[in-house]
């Protein structure tokens, strides 16, 4: 549109030449004098637009990207239908974060439209982890099931014995009963403490020190040459399976069986060892078996 009035004038497609008669010689001076002021003013004019679409582009553009952000709410149950508390739910590519409450529900903000991966994990029952494509144009809502990791056994006593024989605790008790290089604490353990927070049990662990951690409670730091200086998180695992960003206060201590600690590399069992870092320590925990 500005094109329009900074043109130069034109005949037949060619620039008017200038006359050779002086009168007109100076009309035509006047004239490109004219133009000229005109042409600095159209460049002046360009300047601010370019200026103003640049401010333009520069503004939308996080809004747009803001727009694309949404919120994905859902709930997780068990097998049965029944809610599943205290649940953590979490899009480990965004660092996303969050746990389910009592009736099961959780909602996570600011969550990236597109392809996500959604991980599930609860003491007791077996991970989840979700391909999900969110839609850019509104909150999504998604149902997630889990299954109960270990046999449920209504009515029946379980002895020590039968608990020791079942899998995913079995190497517990056997590292534990041969003192494989590690501090152990049992459920005995726990409930003998009153304990509501793992943290309680673990206060008269060897070479341990405690840090404060979010939500209130407390994580556990191993003092070793390696991490003495430097607030190094040990790895964890749960149920056998690996855990990141976990504190040890994270997990009530009602629904824990037994607790590992390893201080560094030369004790750690080789099946904490693989694919993990193991100089900061390692705390494996087992929850306990669901009816007992």
């Amino acid at each position: 549109m500005l094109d329009i009035f900074c043109r130069v004038p034109r005949v037949d497609g060619h620039r008017r030449r200038s006359p050779r008669s002086p009168a007109l010689a100076g009309a035509v001076m006047h004239g490109t004098l004219g133009r000229l002021a005109n042409a600095r003013t159209c460049s002046r004019v360009r300047s601010r637009l370019r200026s103003a679409l640049l401010i333009a582009v520069t503004t939308v553009g996080p809004r747009v990207a803001i727009a694309q952000r949404v919120t994905l709410t859902g709930f997780v149950r068990d097998s049965a239908g029944a809610p599943i508390p205290e649940a953590d739910v979490s899009i480990p590519a965004a660092h996303l974060l969050t746990r389910t409450d009592n009736s099961g529900l959780f909602s996570l903000t600011r969550v990236s439209a597109g392809a996500v991966e959604v991980s599930v994990r609860r003491l007791g029952y077996v991970p989840r982890s979700l391909q999900l494509d969110i839609n850019p144009t509104g909150s999504d809502t998604v149902a997630v099931t889990m299954v109960a990791q270990a046999l449920e056994l209504p009515g029946i006593v379980v002895t020590e014995q039968t608990k020791r024989h079942l899998l995913w605790i079995e190497d517990f008790y056997r590292r534990r009963s041969k003192g494989i290089g590690g501090t152990y604490y049992t459920r005995d353990d726990i409930e003998a403490r009153h304990a509501s927070r793992l943290s309680d049990v673990l206060r008269d662990a060897p070479g341990v020190r405690f840090v404060r951690s979010r939500g209130g409670g407390n994580g556990i730091r191993f003092d070793t040459p390696a991490n003495f200086r430097r607030d190094c998180l040990p790895q964890y695992f749960v149920d056998g399976q690996r855990v990141m960003n976990l504190e040890v206060d994270d997990l009530p201590a009602r629904d824990v069986e037994g607790v590992e600690l390893y201080a560094g590399p030369s004790s750690t069992p080789t099946q904490f060892q693989q694919g993990a870092v193991t100089s900061c320590g390692t705390v494996a925990i087992w929850s306990r078996v669901p009816g007992t």
